[in-house]
């Protein structure tokens, strides 16, 4: 699972596979977007017409995909069995994460990163 950057025109960088990766992962593009643009202080572009993301600069794969497994060791892999399979919902103002194989949950404080981007594309 690895992200890719694509020079889209003179200014920006386009950010592919993210819409794949995220169905696989089971997990809203948006979060993942927002946390990689958190971790870089820079923003990120949705374009609509193209269905990607971009970035104004220049940045290498390997940083982006650095973030990436970070976010996706953080707050995807499950904490019981090490397996991608985890389910992210929001029940009652708080955010629960269920693994689908195993079955093991977790919730998220108020102070993780997590549930603060969650709920930024919940409201």
């Amino acid at each position: 699972m690895e992200l890719e950057i694509l020079k889209d025109n003179k200014t920006f960088f386009q950010i592919r596979r993210m819409n794949v990766i995220t169905y696989d992962i089971r997990i809203e593009q948006e979060i993942i977007a927002k946390y990689i643009a958190l971790e870089l202080r820079m923003p990120i572009f949705y374009d609509d017409s193209h269905e990607q993301y971009y970035i104004n600069e220049i940045i290498s794969m390997e940083r982006l995909n650095k973030i990436f497994r970070t976010f996706i060791r953080k707050y995807v892999v499950c904490k019981k069995c090490n397996y991608c399979s985890t389910k992210t919902c929001m029940i009652k103002e708080k955010i629960k994460t269920t693994c689908i194989l195993c079955g093991c949950e977790s919730e998220y404080k108020s102070d993780d990163i997590i549930y603060n981007l969650f709920l930024s594309i919940k409201s």
